[in-house]
């Protein structure tokens, strides 16, 4: 054998300082890992609370009329100037949830207008999406998330009527 005429020396002081530094190295990495995890499940977290917090606020201030009641008649849908100090409601009075087809087509000129404007007046951070489906309707206003590579989406629904027809409002909040 090769091995036979060498001597090997050991030290325990070797070892041990050995393992002490890759004690020290682990738990850095180790305190690195779980730093940037949490950060990062935190970040995820507080984006899904915003983004379910807006669409709800979004949801119900469209069930409204809206403030003015008459707001799409005091707008002009192609000047912005004209958009400021309304709330955006759908429905044709305070009482009931009978949407008005008037209001609906001026908030979908909006949108196509200035869409990061409209995104604004409805009190928006994120990108929004909303549709309304009857037997007989079939309205999208908005940036399509499936079309435009979301990531986190909060999608709220709400049964309503237009002129006494039963609809769905389906309103989605979506950051890419």
């Amino acid at each position: 054998m090769i091995f036979k005429n060498i001597k090997l020396q050991f030290w325990s002081l070797d070892i041990v300082f050995a393992v002490i530094i890759f004690g020290i190295v682990l738990t850095i990495m180790f305190y690195i890992w779980f730093n940037i995890n949490s950060n990062l499940s935190a970040a995820y977290t507080n984006k899904n609370i915003i983004l379910q917090t807006q669409n709800h606020q979004v949801s119900q201030n469209l069930l409204t009329a809206g403030i003015p009641n008459n707001w799409e008649m005091q707008i002009n849908t192609t000047n912005t100037l004209t958009w400021g100090g309304i709330t955006i409601g759908l429905s044709s009075s305070q009482k009931n949830i009978n949407f008005s087809i008037l209001k609906i087509y001026a908030l979908m000129a909006m949108v196509n207008y200035n869409y990061s404007y409209a995104q604004q007046i409805l009190g928006l951070s994120y990108n929004y999406y909303i549709t309304i489906t009857s037997s007989s309707l079939n309205l999208s206003i908005g940036k399509n998330p499936k079309l435009n590579g979301a990531k986190t989406i909060n999608i709220e629904t709400k049964s309503i009527f237009i002129d006494g027809q039963t609809a769905t409002l389906k309103t989605i909040i979506w950051s890419s």
